[in-house]
């Protein structure tokens, strides 16, 4: 039997918050938990911790403590999932409309949760509402920073959003809120992925001209640390495989040049990141393959025997 802090409330929450964690250094758990502070009290709001498989002894110690907690559930997979297996498992568990994702090293920017679920309130016909981020490094932002929103924080429609998110990652874990529906109308995050499930989820919601923005920050995003669950992934190639199926989905058609120059372009940059380590042979088969995409780049084609042959890539 759980204790009466993890027995779910008999007030169905309005809102639930997912967090996967796999070995997360437990002094960002204990900050984000420190931020959700009177935010998830286990009534309107619930937080529900997914452990991925997590071993280090710090982490699972940091865990542990959250199960004393009023309004957090922490709960384990079976078996390490991944991030999108970790974040559908999570919502699995939750008991809410609405859904917001927050990875466990980032944390909401003060009174920005209560700002967008006020302006959903408000606009009743959006479904998907993403605000701004910002990076930072080292110490947690003092809170002093927090932009004071009030009322004219409105929203946009973007319906070409498929556009732009191809060329760049504009949405992260932790800036947007989802209705329940609309995400499972989706199939959720695709556990094909390990790396761009989350983007893909996104692209599909783009194309149904789903996505609504308020030009507001929302999310503090750490950074200058190597991502818990992704690691030496972002060295492969299971960074483009989210873009290759993509261009093949005739549901995105219309972004397939898009896609087209956005797989050339991560191809070059793993070329560069393994030619860095010094993996020549796996740089040089990066290099190749975004020659091969590019077709008829002359430059493309000089970089493949630039990373054969050791000199620095550009």
């Amino acid at each position: 039997m759980p204790p009466d802090s993890q027995r779910p409330s008999s007030q169905r929450p309005s809102l639930s918050i997912v967090t996967p964690v796999f070995d997360t250094p437990a002094a960002y758990i204990v900050a984000l938990a420190d931020a959700l502070e009177g935010i998830a009290d286990g009534g309107d709001v619930e937080w529900i911790v997914v452990d991925d498989g997590s071993t280090d002894p710090s982490t699972c110690t940091a865990l542990a403590a959250l199960q004393d907690r009023q309004g957090v559930r922490v709960v384990a997979n079976a078996a390490s999932r991944g991030a999108a297996g970790a974040r559908n498992f999570g919502v699995r568990e939750t008991r809410a409309d609405w859904l917001y994702f927050i990875d466990a090293d980032d944390l909401p920017v003060p009174g920005a949760l209560d700002t967008m679920r006020a302006l959903l309130a408000a606009n009743p016909q959006v479904r998907w509402l993403s605000g701004d981020f910002v990076d930072f490094d080292g110490e947690v932002p003092s809170s002093d920073t927090a932009t004071s929103f009030g009322a004219q924080a409105t929203i946009r429609h973007w319906p070409d959003a498929a556009n732009r998110l191809v060329a760049e990652t504009w949405v992260n874990q932790g800036s947007y809120l989802i209705a329940r529906e609309l995400f499972s109308g989706v199939g959720g995050f695709d556990t094909a992925f390990v790396i761009g499930e989350d983007w893909l989820m996104w692209m599909r919601l783009a194309v149904r001209e789903e996505l609504y923005f308020v030009d507001m920050p929302v999310l503090w995003r750490r950074r200058g640390h190597a991502s818990t669950m992704s690691g030496p992934l972002s060295l492969s190639d299971a960074i483009v495989r989210p873009y290759l199926t993509a261009r093949r989905d005739p549901q995105f058609r219309a972004q397939r040049r898009f896609l087209r120059w956005r797989i050339v372009r991560l191809y070059q940059l793993l070329a560069r990141r393994n030619q860095e380590i010094g993996r020549t042979g796996q740089a040089t088969r990066f290099a190749l393959l975004a020659a091969c995409w590019s077709l008829r780049s002359p430059r493309d084609w000089l970089d493949v025997l630039k990373a054969a042959v050791g000199r620095r890539l550009d």
